[in-house]
Parts: C-alpha cells; structure tokens; sequence
C-alpha cells in the first residue's frame, strides 16, 4: 500500500565510531506503507545506519528526514517520539521483567492508548498474551523476537526499523515472524528492515538496497536483486 513521497529519507549520511566512518555517504528511501530490506555482509555497516537513524549515533554529516522533516541530531527518545521505532539485533529485553511489563514500557510516550496497543499486539502474537505474566528471559529465542517485535510496535510507530528479526531463530518461527511483518505493513506500517536472511528478507520486501563497506552499490525491486549476479554470488552462494 505504497503512497506517493517518502516516509523516511537518508541522505549522504556519513557514520562511525571513534572518528572512523562506517557509512560512506548513503542514500537510500523508503516511501509510505512500503517494505524495503537493506542487505548486505557483516561489518557492511547495516546496523550502523539503523542506529543513525535511530538516534542512537550521531552521524558526521548528511541528513535523515522522516515525512519531509529533518531528524538527524535529535536524541533518540524525540525520534521515538516523532513516529520511529527501533527494534534492535539481539533483542535487548528486561529479561527479569515479564512479558507484559516489556510492552508496557514500549508505550512510554503513549500511555493513554496503552490498552489498545495492548490488544492490537497480543492479537499480532497470541504466544505474548498467553505469556503475559512469564519473564521475558525465560521465552524461547522466537518468542522473544515476537516480543522485541510487539514492544516496537507499542509506541504506535510510522516507521519501524528492525535490525536482523530472523537471527538465531528456528525456520517455522521465521516465517511466522515474516507472516506478522507483513500483516504490521498491510495495516499501513512503514518498515526498514536490515537482514543477512536474504531470501526472507528480499521476499517479504517490494525493493532493497545492497549495501557493501559502507556504500550502497545496488538498490532495485527485490525480485530483479534476486535475479542479479551480485546478490546471488555474494549471499545466495549461487
């Protein structure tokens, strides 16, 4: 259900740790209600933009828009605030906290809508609601993925960012993780998503970005990348 302007706009963006830059001017956009998955090899500098965008990095220059105003340089509880959502590698939960704790905290920003958000990601993922009173730390790897997913989600976000939701998680959950992805998207969901699952990723997606050492060399519709020699060879091992 794509819409016409961009939701979320990164240009030039220059980004690193310690002086030394990760991101070597990216550009790349992702319009209303689309899916774009952002693929490449490890250290290709992926999970460096998603945390830029984020506002968890402070890039050296460029700029990041979401709907046409400019957010870089922001702290990130402002970005949260302005309608992004990041749901992290390796899922960063309170795993001493239960269930229905996590996504309570997820809904900091709106806590009069917290009920409804509640209901709307318990019916996303039923396994949270029937584990609402269990510690996060004790739910299996997919459960805690959903949960990552579901607190995200609970600050009723424009754009979510989500970085590798298929690592480390057995293949039946995978796919019922897509399936919830793609229904967040048809209820009018922007979504970036950085993924070394890439068959996963380019199916889920309309386009893609292929990103290598901090550049972007391809971006097209996911199924000409499917198709390309690049993508095949360099993650496919086709």
């Amino acid at each position: 259900m794509a819409h016409d302007g961009p939701a979320l706009r990164v240009e030039d963006l220059i980004a690193g740790y310690g002086g030394l830059p990760a991101l070597h001017g990216v550009s790349l956009e992702v319009k209303r209600g689309e899916i774009v998955a952002l693929v490449g090899a490890n250290g290709a500098g992926k999970s460096t933009l998603l945390r830029a965008i984020a506002g968890l990095l402070q890039p050296g220059s460029g700029r990041i828009d979401l709907d046409g105003r400019r957010i870089d340089g922001r702290p990130a509880h402002e970005i949260v605030r302005s309608g992004i959502a990041y749901v992290p590698e390796g899922r960063h939960l309170f795993g001493r906290l239960t269930v229905l704790d996590n996504l309570l905290l997820g809904a900091f920003i709106h806590r009069d809508g917290r009920g409804q958000a509640l209901e709307e990601v318990t019916s996303l993922f039923p396994v949270l609601k029937d584990r609402a009173r269990q510690l996060a730390g004790t739910l299996s790897g997919g459960e805690q993925q959903m949960l990552a997913i579901a607190r995200g989600l609970m600050s009723r976000p424009r754009v979510l960012l989500l970085d590798e939701p298929s690592l480390g998680i057995a293949p039946r959950l995978v796919s019922r993780i897509y399936e919830a992805l793609a229904a967040i998207n048809r209820a009018g969901l922007t979504l970036l998503l950085v993924e070394q699952n890439v068959r996963a990723a380019l199916a889920c997606a309309s386009r893609a970005y292929v990103l290598q050492t901090g550049r972007i060399v391809r971006e097209g519709a996911s199924g000409d990348l499917l198709g390309s020699d690049l993508v095949r060879r360099a993650f496919l091992g086709l």
